[in-house]
């Protein structure tokens, strides 16, 4: 899970998912920034409860996320905020790395649905836990999902494109 700390951006259906888990020998990682001045984010208090217990391990925030992401196997983006197309999604494609993500504006855009990644209801732990395990236990479904988002960011992603279209949008805002 690398986003903001925020409940909707699903940090707390990741912990449960991650503590249902945990028997497996899984390790849960959590990147991002714990922005206490706003209302939507996870408590320090409630944080530090799932990490005691050893659930989850919080890296903060990260600068190079390109590295967390090539020591990665999948990420976990189960969000219901208002998404525009979240870069870590993006950027997992471009890593070959399988998502699991909601079904959710933003979010649903950013994969193929069981081919660069898994799409789960907004909210649904269960999905998530059962996404997760797919992921894990089926080294055929993972190797494919991992090379078809690797030529999905290839294809849909390259960043000259991203750039271009960037610059047409601000062209657009200064005319």
């Amino acid at each position: 899970f690398a986003s903001r700390l925020l409940i909707s951006k699903g940090i707390l259906e990741f912990i449960k998912s991650a503590e249902a888990l945990n028997h497996l020998g899984y390790k849960f990682l959590i990147a991002g920034k714990l922005d206490l001045d706003n209302p939507d984010c996870i408590s320090k208090k409630e944080l530090d409860i799932f990490l005691k217990k050893g659930i989850v391990e919080y890296l903060g925030e990260i600068k190079n996320v390109r590295d967390l992401l090539l020591k990665s196997k999948i990420v976990v983006l189960p969000s219901f905020y208002g998404e525009g197309l979240p870069k870590i999604l993006i950027e997992s494609a471009a890593c070959g790395l399988p998502v699991i993500t909601t079904d959710h504006p933003g979010c649903r855009d950013a994969i193929i649905p069981d081919k660069t990644g898994i799409l789960v209801p907004i909210k649904d732990t269960q999905s998530i836990i059962k996404g997760i395990k797919t992921l894990f236990q089926s080294p055929v479904i993972y190797e494919n999902m991992s090379r078809e988002a690797r030529l999905l960011a290839l294809r849909k992603y390259d960043v000259n494109d991203v750039v271009r279209k960037h610059l047409e949008i601000y062209d657009q805002l200064l005319n």
